[in-house]
């Protein structure tokens, strides 16, 4: 069984050398008329969906990546574009969503948490940031999605576990250094955060393809620290 990943973002530059290849790409947009429109331009103008996509692939590079976008000029989108966007990856075949967003509008919730139902019904586990621990931010405090926030503890390979919080889950906030581009001048934040946790998760699925959700967060915290260590 493959693993197959649907990156939710601003679209990803396959040539880019630390992602080298993905397996199709697609958008969501809205039109004129405000009705949700599927397209097949997943050009990445922001670069942070390929950075994301970068961190993936050196953790799993066994995985085949989706790129989703729904980011354009910036990391905004609305939120039929992302329901439409994870719909779509509920119902094509993918075994994780990777969302580097959040909504924290009560009136979307309950159409976000049906769909995040539906995903868990299916064997789909969705990684999701959020911008701390103990946030509000939705699918990431949902419980049955994976809620990552950026710890500045983590090491690149390390992943906290908080037991009892709404986001479980810190893990090492900053994607793969660029050659000539000092570290601090990179992206970071929780969206890498989230990218970490979600190649682990694919690394294991890779030995475990039939694991639901729950199964996958169980190993997962017996591969994380327990914080405060």
């Amino acid at each position: 069984m493959s693993i197959n990943i649907a990156l939710i973002d601003s679209g990803v530059n396959p040539s880019h050398f630390h992602v080298r290849e993905i397996e199709k790409g697609l958008c969501f947009y809205l039109n004129s008329e405000s009705r949700v429109v599927q397209g097949d331009d997943f050009t990445d103008i922001t670069g942070h969906g390929t950075a994301i996509a970068g961190v993936i692939k050196q953790k799993a590079s066994f995985a085949r990546l989706y790129a989703v976008k729904i980011f354009f000029e910036n990391l905004r989108a609305p939120a039929q574009a992302l329901m439409a966007a994870l719909k779509w990856a509920i119902y094509n075949n993918m075994k994780i969503i990777h969302l580097s967003l959040g909504i924290k509008q009560k009136k979307h919730e309950k159409c976000l948490k049906e769909l995040c139902d539906q995903a868990y019904e299916k064997g789909v586990v969705i990684v999701a940031a959020a911008r701390r621990l103990n946030d509000n931010l939705f699918p990431s405090a949902f419980e049955n999605v994976i809620g990552v926030y950026r710890n500045h503890e983590c090491g690149e390979n390390t992943i906290f576990y908080h037991p009892g919080s709404s986001v479980e889950f810190g893990a090492y906030g900053s994607p793969r250094p660029l050659p000539g581009l000092p570290q601090k001048l990179n992206f970071s934040g929780s969206s890498f955060a989230a990218a970490h946790v979600t190649g682990k998760v694919a690394q294991l699925l890779k030995n475990n393809p039939d694991a639901n959700m729950l199964q996958v967060k169980d190993m997962l915290i017996k591969n994380s620290l327990q914080y405060p260590v």
